[in-house]
């Protein structure tokens, strides 16, 4: 699906979730790369830039200067693997540079920006910063370099109380030409009346013959993603318990903006917004990777500070507030509109808890600690009095520790009880609480978070830049020491040392003091009303009758001229050579990256079920990274992919699932399994489906992780319906709770499952068809025990002859023997504990399925805006000489005309097209106003690349630039080579693809298009999740005589 940029986070960055110490910064469970001999160079140019562990060492000590940066620190945190160097600008503005081998290169820069209203001020500058500055006064730069570079990463995205706008790659080129255009962009951005307009809020006379009063309404890119973020329960809820918690402070306030506000908002408070804020002496700095610091400084020094003018900055800082401790706890109540799959149903409700004072690091690290034990895994406290007890379904946003602003905070949020349970809720939540204090946490659900952390830093991360930039702002702006906050290892070790000498109830006096003596307590309650939906009908109705008040004849003339003014301004063509760019010809390599060393041996795996029929072992030596990878594939038996979400969640052999939940994290890095579908390259028209188990675990680990894993495999409780249907009422509440931002692939996967078979089954796995099946599940005990049955029947036939296709061992050379011990034994004795004998049967082919007679949906969306797809048969991945230029013709698509029809001319947050390899090029649009114009752009789009001479070979070498920077982003070390495991891809065919890629031509990208448009009406397909209200776009759908139907997915049959 395509990606969407500027992503608003706040609700986001509070859910600070289960997994182990995840609120701690979000820190402790980063991967961490184990680079030794921190090199840096003194290079000027990008080709004689000695990169990674070719780099002579970074020589700085404290007072030296880098540029006009002079340096406060230099320490290398070992936990990371990285050299932090702390530097400070004359003017007051801070950099701080990663140093560190690794050549994915990432920069960020960040700003304080509070807010003291819901108009969404930083969330409307963060989208018009990007729309044209001093140095390339185009019209949005920052799309035109999402296709003009090799990054591997681009965005920006607003937060409760920071912006940031971060980017990662692996080209020195790249780095400085985006390095260009950031800097310009944040610091001298042209902040146009019509791009606020664009991208903010606008009143507007939508084109047509009916009165100008009808057609009159508010758009705006903000305007409508706000509306549809608010359109989520989950959203809601957050901001009413942050507009509770932590009242007359910055952060009771909606950074991102609420749609009945954002209206007020004038453009002159923005450019006011941008003054205050954006100062440069405001600027936090943050870059990580092999390019050494004086690269960035000298850009920033020259092109920032040179050419900033005191006079051009405001003097006045952004007010920041403080929170006032109660003397008591409080009691909230609130409602919000009905969610899709719920309706009136559920409820949500919480109990949080605040602090004035922000803690030192080693005492973050307690409370993160404390955190993961209360809320992490089903044999936590927490889960046992909510989850387990059927009170609710499961934990929602807000739970657990967030350190993300200014004010700690920590929380237990549920979601799916029935009115009347709120009580009951918050009352077995301070319980299970004061609990947790008086009697403590057992030693060995310490000791498994703890294995969990040991874990999380010998893994190594692809992003791990992006994660450590994206959290050196907020841990900056808010005054904590940063080389504290990263050092971890002390920290648990100081914990280790006092849970020694105090025993356990050292970390249970954490949380007496922390929570259970802390009155600064919010117990809330909100229930779902139609009214509050009419409610704010009727005030966006009031203020569009108000305005029409004012619509005479000059009024009307202005909109009109208004509309066209921005109509031409997205048509406007720029020079090409406005913007830096890469090339395909000088700065993509021939070849692709290079292999992880690996060694197949034919026939190694037998299994005690089947030893005539041995699968294949892939030994993958992966050197400097402590752990041992297994990962198993199976071809999937009938069933058996739709019921992986289940796999390492029941009990298994001995142990009940709240023990197994336990061994897993003492024993291992977890247990995963997914299935994978994918088009059959070697017999075209048929798919294979596989099952792709996982783990990982410390060398001296291996015997404990091989019986709990085997136990998983072989012995897991199937028979547990209970368990099952807990399972399904909480996977149905994460489905609704990720409902709206995944609306546009679940819209594309359904109406690709219309046109490719190996979409029809993804989409029965994860689809719409998916969330329909799991709603039954969770409604009805009985349908939960059909689950069960089905996965029992599957799972006994994973060893039969031929269904495990392969297995890989990855580890250092020293440690292969102990990672082959690893997958071989837990095959074989799942393989006997399981009982499975040879029966000959084979699966994992299939044959297409008749194609679905239903070829244009509309899914009835409780939200504000909605989410189009559309489907065209195309052909399969297995021939890259034929699929290359559909491949292409997607992204040309998607920034030549799509970009400019769904988003800057229909106000959409975000459109385009994507090729999908099963055999479909997917069209799609995201938090949209629009149905049927939206659809009619779809097939526009085709019209116009089909057209001679508009492909122009500028949109193909850009395309061809998003196509290798996707393909040659870094993959995971313990990841390198699943490639080949799962789907055979060799690195000849990496070859072919590459050379079909370089060598494909405007013109096949055309006759691509006029390809896929003979076939858009008669053999596509589309499906819609929209409002269906009486006014609403989806109804002109429906009334078009074009063969649309409702389906209502998002309610369980029995409702």
């Amino acid at each position: 699906a395509h990606t969407h940029r500027r992503k608003h986070v706040a609700p986001i960055a509070a859910q600070c979730t289960r997994r182990a110490l995840q609120g701690c910064t979000m820190l402790l469970r980063a991967s961490l790369l184990r680079s030794r001999g921190i090199r840096a160079c003194s290079g000027a140019s990008a080709r004689s830039l000695p990169r990674g562990e070719q780099r002579a060492p970074l020589q700085l000590a404290p007072g030296d200067t880098v540029s006009s940066f002079r340096v406060d620190r230099v320490k290398f945190i070992e936990d990371y693997g990285v050299t932090l160097v702390e530097m400070h600008h004359p003017s007051g503005a801070r950099y701080v540079h990663f140093d560190t081998a690794d050549t994915n290169n990432t920069f960020s820069v960040g700003f304080n920006t509070p807010v003291w209203d819901n108009k969404g001020a930083p969330h409307i500058l963060e989208h018009t910063a990007l729309c044209g500055s001093q140095r390339y006064p185009i019209r949005d730069p920052f799309f035109h370099m999402l296709r003009r570079s090799l990054n591997t990463f681009m965005n920006a995205f607003t937060a409760q109380d920071f912006t940031m706008y971060p980017f990662s790659t692996q080209n020195v080129k790249d780095y400085k030409n985006l390095l260009a255009v950031y800097s310009d962009a944040v610091f001298f951005p042209l902040l146009r009346r019509e791009d606020f307009l664009q991208e903010g809020h606008r009143w507007e006379l939508h084109e047509g013959s009916d009165p100008a009063g009808e057609r009159l309404a508010i758009s705006g890119v903000v305007y409508n993603e706000m509306k549809g973020a608010l359109g989520d329960s989950g959203s809601r809820y957050h901001h009413f318990m942050h507009n509770c918690l932590f009242p007359h402070t910055e952060y009771a306030f909606n950074s991102g903006g609420d749609p009945l506000e954002i209206p007020d908002l004038s453009y002159e408070e923005l450019v006011a917004f941008h003054r205050a804020c954006y100062a440069p002496s405001r600027a936090v700095f943050v870059t990580y990777g092999d390019i050494p610091p004086h690269v960035t400084a000298d850009h920033i020094d020259e092109h920032v500070f040179q050419r900033t003018s005191s006079s051009s900055c405001s003097n006045e800082s952004p007010r920041l507030g403080s929170l006032r401790s109660w003397d008591a706890p409080k009691t909230f109540t609130g409602l919000y509109p009905p969610d899709a799959m719920s309706g009136e149903n559920f409820c949500r409700s919480g109990v949080h808890w605040a602090r004035s004072s922000r803690p030192g690091a080693y005492d973050l690290t307690v409370q993160a600690v404390c955190s993961t034990l209360l809320v992490d895994g089903p044999s936590s406290p927490l889960y046992k009095a909510v989850i387990d007890s059927g009170l609710a379904r499961d934990f929602g946003p807000g739970t657990g520790l967030d350190s993300t602003s200014k004010f700690l905070s920590f929380g237990v949020s549920t979601t799916g009880h029935k009115a009347g349970d709120e009580a009951r809720i918050h009352e077995a939540i301070i319980g299970a609480v004061n609990e947790a204090a008086e009697k403590g946490f057992p030693r060995s659900r310490v000791d498994a978070v703890l294995h969990q952390v040991e874990i999380a830093k010998k893994n190594v991360s692809t992003r791990l830049g992006l994660q450590l930039c994206t959290n050196a702002v907020p841990t900056l702006i808010h005054g904590d020491d940063l080389a504290d906050v990263l050092s971890i290892t002390p920290h648990l070790a100081r914990i280790e040392k006092e849970l020694h000498e105090t025993g356990d109830s050292y970390l249970a006096d954490a949380v007496r003091r922390n929570l259970v003596e802390n009155q600064h307590r919010a117990s809330i309650s909100m229930r779902p009303s139609q009214s509050v939906s009419e409610e704010e009908a009727a005030a966006e109705l009031a203020r569009v009758q108000a305005e029409r008040q004012h619509l005479d004849d000059e009024r009307i003339a202005a909109l009109e001229e208004q509309r066209e003014m921005l109509k031409a301004a997205a048509e406007q063509s720029h020079d090409p050579d406005a913007l830096p760019c890469v090339r395909v010809a000088e700065d993509v390599p021939l070849e692709p990256p290079p292999d992880v060393p690996l060694e197949v041996v034919a026939g190694a795996l037998h299994t005690a079920a089947d030893p005539s029929a041995p699968a294949p072992l892939h030994r993958r030596t992966l050197e400097g990274h402590g752990l041992v990878h297994a990962r198993w594939v199976f071809e999937a038996p009938e069933g058996v992919s739709d019921l992986c979400w289940l796999w390492g969640r029941l009990g298994a052999g001995a142990r009940d699932y709240a023990e197994l939940s336990d061994a897993l994290e003492l024993h291992t890095g977890g247990f995963g399994a997914r299935a994978i579908v994918t088009a059959n390259p070697a017999q075209p028209g048929t798919v294979t489906e596989l099952l792709f188990a996982s783990t990982c675990c410390l060398p001296e680990k291996v015997a404990a992780a091989t019986e709990v894993i085997a136990d998983v495999l072989g012995r897991t409780a199937w028979g547990d319906v209970s368990r099952v249907h807990t399972l399904a009422r909480e996977r149905a509440a994460e489905l609704e709770d990720m409902l709206l931002m995944r609306g546009s692939a679940l819209a594309g996967l359904h109406a690709a499952a219309a046109v490719t078979p190996a979409a029809a089954i993804r989409e029965r796995l994860s689809g719409l068809t998916a969330v329909h099946d799991t709603l039954r599940a969770a409604s009805s005990a009985d349908v939960a025990a059909e689950y069960a049955a089905r996965a029992r029947d599957a799972c006994g036939a994973l060893y039969e002859r031929g269904l495990l296709r392969g297995a890989a061992a990855v580890a250092s050379a020293s440690h292969m023997t102990d990672a082959e011990l690893l997958v071989r034994d837990v095959v074989d004795r799942a393989a006997a504990d399981s009982g499975a004998t040879a029966t000959g049967r084979h699966a994992g082919t299939r044959s297409p399925s008749a194609r679905r007679a239903d070829r244009r949906t509309i899914v009835p969306l409780p939200s504000p805006v909605g989410y189009c797809a559309w489907a065209v048969p195309a052909p399969e991945w297995g021939q890259p000489e034929v699929s290359a230029p559909y491949e292409l013709l997607a992204r040309v698509l998607t920034h030549q005309f799509l970009h400019r029809e769904i988003r800057e001319r229909g106000g959409a947050y975000g459109g385009g097209a994507s090729y999908s390899g099963d055999g479909a090029l997917l069209f799609s649009s995201y938090r949209d106003p629009h149905a049927k114009r939206t659809i009619s752009a779809f097939r526009s789009a085709l019209e116009w690349a089909a057209t001679s001479g508009n492909i122009t070979d500028q949109f193909l070498e850009e395309a061809k630039l998003a196509s290798f920077g996707e393909t040659d982003a870094p993959v995971a070390p313990a990841a390198r080579g699943d490639a080949f495991l799962l789907y055979g891809i060799t690195r000849e065919f990496r070859l072919r693809r590459r050379g079909a890629l370089r060598e494909a031509t405007a013109h096949d990208l055309q006759r691509a298009a006029a390809d896929l448009l003979s076939s858009f009406d008669d053999q596509g397909a589309g499906t819609v999740l929209a409002p269906v209200h009486a006014d609403s776009p989806a109804q002109e759908l429906l009334a078009s005589g074009e063969g649309w139907r409702l389906w209502d997915a998002l309610r369980s049959a029995d409702e």
